[in-house]
């Protein structure tokens, strides 16, 4: 019987959310935002959104949503992202729509915004479309033929389909791949798979079809053959039991059948795929072994697919190489899993990231789920990882960013006992978890808080930092093995366990940084200021023009964002290095704002001075920009109000500050060569 196969879809649907062009490096805040508002037109949770059609493709129609439907999307991302992203959206609202609607001429690198910014609109039905999936895999016993949830589905199948289809917008082999999980969801409910269903519990006789050569008493263990080698054969039945609608596309249908990852078929899976084995094996394996599993072949098939009677004598040789598949799964979850939580400060880290071990917890659970195919411990230690991991991508979690962002009043809720401080997330779980599950209510509707005591447990035992350095030990004595000297290296092995106490237990006195936990954690903010440093040389001033889609300045802003956990704590710089960074920072960010690129428009086209008696009736006034952002601020700000709309002046005076501080230190440095 044909089932839907979660195994398959898990191996690709969750790959698709967490493969969002988002490790595009690009300015921070405008994708995780973009993300929020299509996730909420999606849902329809602003009443706005269904009057404009922020999906289409048709470029018209495209343009007047953003244009007619500009006051809607600063409505939603104003109440949906963080304000950071929201001033900085609603302030690049124009450059934004110019990125989303304008596309690109033919031959345009796929790395173009447009494609990137654009591709972004598809990850609400792909998320829907997992968590649906999701739910189905909880029952895997389920009649797909009645089930609403797989045609809706099949519905939002043809949504993806649709949206995806754009030139640049995934790579082929995600479009493949997802449109073949689609075609087997399909396939689920289909008059093909209805008519083999009926025929497994009816089997046809072997004597009115010659053509099963009198052999077939069971066609459940011989899908891959029927539909391979016996494919006419089957035709011909299958038309016979159930007519014309059983057999429309039925060389398709077959084909897809045969990508199912159907447990039923494993043994026939290894029969009919012998010479493909073989010849795997004889380029990967040495002469010795390749020989050995040929002259042996049919008795390694039988251990692998005769389950022994006894399910809990692990020592049998069934399990020890049935498990052997789970290694490289295993290998790679907890690389995923060691460079996801290495040095985070928090289980709310980005969902992005988080989606890649998702799809990887799919994996894992089901495959070492046989009790003799992992220790129980291991298994324990998964589990717990997973959860943790899925608590990052979920609704609870969203909510407490909504929270953290926008704290509530103490005066609102008595139970804070006067304290607005939301941040305390251990007491906020434990001593205050009334509290904190109706203002979660409050905030984020009911979905926040289902399974609310479980991931109040969850988090409440939560400690990232530490976690990563116990379970990724090996790793982490694998690396300090080939980069650091034998005394290095044989020091640290040995006291790992006090170097992991002083790397994640904090000192009280936050201001002491001779502790080692300061001296310690500060070493990780080298290479990401050295990484700054460089990008901050390779980031020249370009034209404004053109910053706002340049890559490596907004590689540097980037970059900036990661740099604040470091210059935040007193301990992890000096004053003067911090004070640096911030500066370098302000000057960048300055260097994608709408505030230099409209400076750059006057400088190209200047105003009359007929029509700005400010000028004092010099031409030439407009090009002294240090004098026209301190003497004549009010005049300039005027005229660039004028020239680009208020956007531009948004935060005028701290702009302005920032430019002209930077360009009395290039002068400063000009003078010093000169000299």
């Amino acid at each position: 019987m044909l089932r839907f196969q979660t195994p398959l879809l898990f191996s690709f649907l969750v790959h698709f959310v967490c493969s969002l062009p988002l490790s595009i490096v690009t300015n921070p805040e405008v994708i995780p935002c973009l993300l929020k508002f299509y996730d909420a037109a999606y849902k329809g949770s602003f009443n706005c959104t269904k009057a404009f059609d922020f999906f289409s493709e048709v470029p018209s129609i495209k343009q007047e949503a953003y244009t007619s439907g500009k006051s809607c999307f600063l409505e939603v991302i104003e109440d949906k992202c963080t304000p950071s992203q929201s001033t900085f959206l609603s302030k690049n609202y124009d450059q934004l729509v110019g990125i989303l609607t304008e596309k690109p001429v033919n031959g345009t690198s796929c790395d173009d915004f447009y494609y990137k910014y654009n591709a972004l609109k598809c990850s609400p039905y792909l998320a829907d479309f997992t968590m649906k999936a999701m739910t189905l895999a909880t029952n895997p016993d389920v009649k797909f033929v009645n089930n609403s949830k797989v045609w809706e589905m099949i519905d939002i199948c043809d949504e993806i389909e649709n949206c995806i289809s754009p030139v640049c917008y995934y790579e082929d082999y995600i479009k493949n791949t997802l449109l073949d999980s689609c075609e087997e969801i399909k396939l689920s409910v289909s008059d093909f798979s209805l008519c083999f269903d009926k025929m497994i519990k009816n089997v046809p006789s072997p004597s009115d079809y010659p053509c099963l050569e009198g052999k077939y008493s069971s066609f459940e263990k011989k899908t891959v053959e029927m539909f391979t080698v016996k494919k006419i054969c089957m035709k011909q039945i299958m038309k016979d039991y159930c007519g014309e609608k059983a057999i429309v596309d039925f060389d398709k249908n077959a084909e897809i059948m045969m990508k199912a990852d159907d447990p039923l078929i494993k043994h026939e899976a290894l029969t009919t795929g012998k010479s493909c084995f073989m010849e795997v094996i004889k380029e990967k394996c040495n002469m010795p072994q390749y020989t050995f599993l040929s002259k042996n072949y049919d008795q390694l098939v039988d251990i692998l697919t005769e389950k022994p009677a006894n399910e809990t004598n692990c020592d049998d040789i069934y399990y020890k190489f049935n498990a052997i598949k789970c290694e490289p799964i295993l290998e790679i979850f907890s690389t995923f899993k060691f460079f996801l939580t290495f040095g985070s400060e928090s289980v709310l880290v980005s969902k992005t990231r988080n989606w890649e071990m998702v799809r990887m917890c799919d994996r894992v659970e089901p495959c070492t789920k046989p009790v003799c195919y992992a220790k129980e411990a291991d298994r324990k230690s998964w589990k717990k990882t997973c959860e943790e991991t899925r608590l990052g991508v979920s609704d609870f979690a969203s909510c407490i960013e909504k929270i953290t962002v926008n704290p509530p009043k103490a005066s609102e809720y008595p139970c804070l006992d006067g304290s607005g401080d939301i941040t305390e997330t251990v007491e906020m779980f434990t001593v205050k978890k009334i509290c904190m599950k109706q203002i979660m209510k409050d905030y984020c509707g009911e979905k926040a808080i289902v399974d609310f005591d479980k991931n109040a447990e969850i988090l409440d035992v939560l400690s990232i930092k530490e976690e990563a350095f116990t379970s990724g030990k090996d790793c982490f004595i694998e690396v300090i093995k080939k980069q650091c000297t034998m005394t290095e290296y044989t020091y640290l092995s040995k006291n790992y366990d006090q170097i992991v106490d002083r790397l994640t237990k904090k000192p009280d006195n936050e201001t002491a940084c001779d502790e080692y936990y300061y001296k310690y954690n500060g070493l990780k903010c080298d290479p990401i200021v050295k990484e700054f440093l460089v990008q901050k040389l390779e980031s020249t001033l370009r034209p404004a023009s053109i910053l706002f889609k340049n890559t490596e300045i907004w590689k540097t802003v980037n970059m900036c964002d990661k740099l604040k956990s470091c210059s935040t704590s007193v301990c992890y710089m000096s004053e003067t290095e911090r004070n640096s960074i911030i500066d370098d920072c302000d000057e960048i960010r300055l260097g994608v704002s709408d505030f230099l690129f409209c400076i750059e428009k006057i400088s190209i086209n200047p105003p009359e001075v007929s029509e700005y008696p400010c000028l004092d009736g010099s031409p030439n006034e407009i090009h002294n920009t240090v004098e026209m952002l301190t003497g004549k601020k009010i005049c300039m700000k005027q005229i660039m109000k004028d020239y680009c709309g208020e956007k531009a002046i948004v935060d005028f005076d701290k702009n302005a500050g920032i430019m002209v501080k930077a360009l009395k230190d290039d002068d400063e440095k000009d003078n010093d060569l000169i000299l």
